[in-house]
This record gives structure tokens, C-alpha cells and sequence, in this order.
């Protein structure tokens, strides 16, 4: 099922945010309107004013705004369109198990690339979600596995919450993966963030990310992916 059958008619806007530039107290969608307190950081390039403002950490500004040495290009229709070999650095780093993240892509090119994340081969710890690999599966990797689920992805919304696998806010099988103590690398966006650098790198658009640093429930994936759907 792509992204674009899945979702397809039209949402409410009640998690719309109401400005790229700070989180307000009411609709955002990267928190369900305040319903999950876990939320380290939400990017939103969709609907931006501006390549600057898709930069900003709507969760919390000002911290974990994102930076680059190689930037992707932007537009409000599309959000970021990356090449696969251009990034976004969170500066954000999972420090221990059960983190959970989401992101909507679309446009995806068939290879292999990784949408959002990072891979600390040193100590084992990944932490990615990957459309496509090998034009054949998608993968969520956790910890010490990559989980693979059969048929790669243009489009749609991956989330992931601790070793539990969602694709357009349905459950897939969940992961067998175990979390290492060490050092990891910090999260990227377009990519993942491997010991030497980008890997993996994306090729197409994403919409909006966001990142939590607990297991977040199935209901509140279901809830994140009609509301970045409604985007």
C-alpha cells in the first residue's frame, strides 16, 4: 500500500502547529497537544516559512536546532529534497534503549538509504529507520538488529518505539534488538550517522521528523501519523 493510497483523503487540522518558529500550547502534533511528554525534538520543513525555520526544533527552539556542512535543498511543498549525499545533524544523541522516532518521507528513489538515524558499528547500537535496501526491504534497526520487513518504500510515514516497528501507523513485527552501553553518534536526518560520517545517504523528500527519548504506545504512533499526514 503506498503513502498515497493510505492517505489519501482529507484531515482535520487539529494538530496542525501553529507557527514553525516556537512550539505553542496548543496544536502540536509532534506531541499529541501535550498528550506525550517525551519529545526531544520535531522537525517540520512542510509548510515552513522559510529553509531557516525548518531548521528549528519546534519542541523545544533553541536547542537541537539543526545544522549541516552539506545542506539539502528545501520547499515548502516538498520539505527537504536530498540528493543522498546531503544531511541535517540533530546534535541529538540516544543514550539509552526504548527511544522511539518517526518520519514522513516520500519520493523515494529504489537502492538503499536510510531516512533518519544513526548506526555506532564500534558498539553495535543502531538506531535508523531505512526505507529501501537493496530495492526489496525496509528495515528498522535497533540496537544490536536491523530488523527487515519485505518491500521497499517511496513514501509513507516509518516509526519506530524501542524494538516495536510501525509503517502508516500500523504495528509490523517487532525487532529483536538489545541496546549496548557506549558512546553513539548523533542522529541525522537524510541519512544515517555511521563511524565514518553519512551512510546510507536518502534520496527524496521528507516532511517531518520527530524524536522522543521514551517508548512511545501504538495509539500515540497511530495519532503522530494521521497528524503529520494532515501536514
Amino acid at each position: 500500500m503506498t503513502f498515497g493510497s493510505s492517505f489519501g483523503r482529507v484531515f482535520s487540522p487539529t494538530f496542525q502547529p501553529k507557527s514553525q518558529a516556537a512550539a505553542s500550547s496548543a496544536d502540536t502534533w509532534w506531541d499529541l497537544n501535550g498528550a506525550i511528554t517525551s519529545c526531544v525534538a520535531a522537525y517540520q520543513p512542510k509548510g515552513a516559512a522559510d529553509y531557516a525555520a525548518s531548521k528549528v526544533n519546534l519542541a523545544n527552539p533553541g536547542t537541537n536546532d539543526l545544522t549541516t556542512t552539506d545542506a539539502p535543498t528545501w520547499n515548502a511543498t516538498d520539505g527537504w529534497i536530498f540528493n543522498g549525499s546531503k544531511f541535517l545533524d540533530t546534535a541529538i544523541v540516544p543514550a539509552a534503549a526504548n527511544w522511539s522516532m518517526i518520519v514522513r518521507f516520500s519520493n523515494g528513489s529504489t537502492g538503499t538509504y536510510t531516512a533518519v538515524g544513526m548506526w555506532q558499528e564500534t558498539i553495535g547500537n543502531r538506531f535508523y529507520l531505512r526505507p529501501q535496501h537493496f530495492s526489496a526491504n525496509h528495515i528498522y534497526g535497533y540496537g544490536s538488529a536491523a530488523n527487515f520487513v519485505s518491500g521497499a518504500l517511496t513514501s509513507g510515514v516509518m516509526a519506530m518505539a524501542g524494538v516495536k516497528s510501525y509503517l502508516n501507523g500500523s504495528p509490523e513485527a517487532d525487532g529483536s534488538g538489545t541496546w549496548s552501553a557506549g558512546t553513539n553518534w548523533s542522529i541525522y536526518i537524510g541519512g544515517s550517522h555511521n563511524n565514518a560520517g553519512l551512510a546510507y545517504g536518502f534520496i527524496g523528500y521528507i516532511q517531518a521528523v520527530a524524536i522522543y527519548n521514551a517508548q512511545i504506545s501504538a495509539a500515540n504512533v497511530a495519532a503522530l501519523t494521521t497528524a503529520m499526514a494532515a501536514l
